[in-house]
């Protein structure tokens, strides 16, 4: 998918929600498609709000990535409230459009998970996601001759490119020993 036609899909995803026309089960029940109206993780009403902020997996998922943020270069964001999420942080500094960001590109995370019924939300995938986003808007600006429009950026993209690194490593380690302790379940003598 290129670059357009990703923006064009997460800003049609803002406006779909501010709009509340996102289908949740809850929705879709009320237009008598679904004969449930309950989440497809939990037991509860599957509405907007639950859809992108109350169900416990997505709970979990936005306290994992609030954790990670916080983690960043000491960067703390104090108090993060529904609305924050749901539209993002009201200013103009760096720190909070770069976090404004990474929200939207959360929630389009999330969307996408429901959407094609994964039901795995993972941080780890989101940031590898997430990373390869801002290769695109990077490599844009340098194109373009643009990079000041990257600056605000700089600092996700350099944690992110350090973070892909050694997951990778870690994938590589974890999948090596997996296959020595396969060979060492055949071959005892191994």
């Amino acid at each position: 998918m290129n670059t357009a036609m990703y923006l064009i899909e997460a800003h049609t995803l803002i406006k779909a929600l501010i709009k509340a026309l996102i289908t949740c089960n809850k929705k879709l029940a009320d237009m008598k498609i679904k004969t449930h109206s309950t989440c497809s993780y939990c037991p509860e009403d599957d509405t907007i709000r639950h859809f992108f902020l109350f169900c416990p997996r997505v709970e979990a998922f936005w306290q994992h990535f609030f954790n990670w943020w916080n983690r960043l270069d000491n960067i703390q964001i104090p108090h993060t409230t529904e609305l924050n999420i749901l539209f993002g942080y009201m200013s103009n500094e760096n720190v909070f459009m770069a976090l404004n960001y990474c929200i939207l590109h959360g929630k389009y995370y999330i969307y996408k998970q429901r959407l094609f019924h994964n039901n795995n939300l993972d941080l780890y995938e989101f940031l590898v996601e997430l990373r390869y986003k801002l290769q695109i808007e990077y490599d844009i600006c340098k194109k373009n001759s643009c990079m000041d429009k990257f600056d605000k950026y700089v600092f996700i993209f350099d944690t992110l490119l350090r973070f892909t690194f050694t997951f990778v490593l870690y994938l590589l380690y974890v999948w090596v020993n997996k296959l020595v302790y396969n060979k060492k379940k055949a071959h005892p003598w191994f």
